[in-house]
């Protein structure tokens, strides 16, 4: 295969459910360097399986990843994630408003470790309300 058109960029991608994995996930097939961060929470269904053991849908939004698991409620988790951030050129998140900032990887947060860092923010209802 020839080279890719993404083959130097890097992406940390930080989302859940569908839409914006789908999307880190076309960065990947163009050849993004893509990072996959999974939170290590009790029911978490990709944590601990083996690959033949995962649902088809993880196989589809996270295909030509590689995975990481940080806990982001903790300081070393976040701290971790800013180490990753540092290096990336793109930074995919779509969690509900204000999770993103509890866990101090919020856009401003991320631009503070990274200013030249593009934010893909991928919101089922938005930024603001109650959902």
């Amino acid at each position: 295969m020839g080279n890719l058109p993404l083959e130097n960029v890097k992406v940390v991608d930080f989302s859940t459910v569908l839409a914006a994995p789908v999307s880190a996930t076309f960065l990947a097939d163009f050849g993004a360097d893509v990072i996959k961060v999974e939170l290590p929470e009790p029911g978490n269904e990709n944590q601990d399986k083996a690959q033949e053991e995962r649902p088809p849908i993880w196989l589809v939004e996270n295909r030509n990843k590689k995975c990481i698991t940080l806990d982001l409620h903790m300081e070393k988790g976040q701290q971790l994630a800013h180490r990753l951030v540092e290096k990336a050129d793109v930074a995919v998140l779509n969690f509900r408003p204000g999770k993103a900032e509890e866990w101090n990887i919020g856009p401003k947060d991320l631009h503070r470790t990274n200013p030249e860092l593009i934010i893909l923010l991928v919101s089922a209802y938005g930024q603001t309300g109650p959902y």
